[in-house]
């Protein structure tokens, strides 16, 4: 999820990225409880915004905070400066 905030001449992008973390043998675990793949179950718990959407994914990252998943948000900002309708990268 991408937020975009214009002040003035400055742009902000702000990404927020959503994601649950679990061990390796948990990752295997509950893959071949849902008999779905690992990498299903890393789209799931990574919120993929192609594959990770579906309601056995929602059941996916609902299983693993039970299993003991825990819930990350992280988010990363970036500024621009626009001068003459050019985006020039400032601070990341």
């Amino acid at each position: 999820c991408v937020f975009i905030i214009k002040l003035g001449k400055r742009i902000k992008q702000i990404k927020m990225e959503k994601r649950i973390r679990v061990d390796k043998s948990l990752r295997a675990y509950i893959a071949k409880i849902f008999g779905v793949t690992e990498r299903t179950v890393y789209n799931a718990l990574g919120y993929d915004s192609q594959y990770g959407q579906s309601d056995m994914a929602k059941r996916i990252r609902k299983f693993a905070i039970k299993k003991g998943g825990k819930q990350t948000v992280t988010l990363t900002e970036a500024e621009y400066q626009d001068i003459t309708g050019k985006k020039e990268y400032i601070k990341i």
